[in-house]
């Protein structure tokens, strides 16, 4: 019988599924265009978050973060020819802190590091979503902000062994995904729907 972390592991994992199936297919009609910058930077950092977790033994905790590199790889290939390519000195800025974070990640190789530029870096990274979702409610989907909350929640109980390297990284998408779903809410309600 799987123990209790398995169980929210596995359930963590399932519902940033539940959040990204809807998300991809919105990005394919059309409804949904998501920021190619963002994108980048989530998927490289989910990639060395999940490296960085197991590592250091987060074992089932880890399991959401290692499909939502999946997931950031699908939308970031999709946003090439469906999302927002237009791109301003601040989106310029964001991409580049990103690949510091990464270069200072590569040069010094310690997890726990990984874990702060990639939690640090994240945040950064949500800039250029954070911007359009908040001029353009409709042009994003609140379905992975709102279940990768929920996930991420569920993952960090799924940790097998806590510390900083383990359990920030999700605690960090729990406050950016619940941020942003709350923010998209609250400015779907103030702006009306596009005709």
């Amino acid at each position: 019988m799987p123990d209790i972390k398995s169980i929210l592991g596995a359930l963590s994992a399932v519902l940033l599924l539940f959040g990204y199936i809807p998300y991809i297919r919105s990005v394919i009609t059309g409804h949904t265009k998501p920021h190619v910058f963002s994108w980048f930077i989530w998927s490289t950092f989910t990639c060395v978050a999940f490296l960085a977790q197991t590592v250091k033994g987060a074992g089932p905790g880890s399991w959401m973060v290692g499909f939502e590199t999946i997931a950031y790889l699908t939308v970031f290939v999709l946003a090439f020819k469906k999302g927002t390519r237009k791109f301003d000195v601040l989106d310029w800025i964001t991409l580049l802190f990103a690949i510091l974070a990464i270069v200072l990640w590569i040069t010094t190789n310690r997890p726990v590091l990984a874990a702060i530029l990639v939690s640090i870096g994240d945040a950064v990274g949500f800039i250029p979503t954070y911007r359009k979702g908040y001029r353009k409610p409709f042009e994003e989907h609140l379905g992975p902000y709102a279940f990768g909350t929920i996930a991420s929640i569920c993952a960090v109980l799924a940790v097998s062994q806590y510390s900083l390297t383990t359990w920030l990284y999700p605690f960090t998408l729990i406050l950016t995904n619940g941020t942003f779903a709350a923010t998209l809410l609250v400015r779907r309600r103030r702006i009306p729907l596009p005709a």
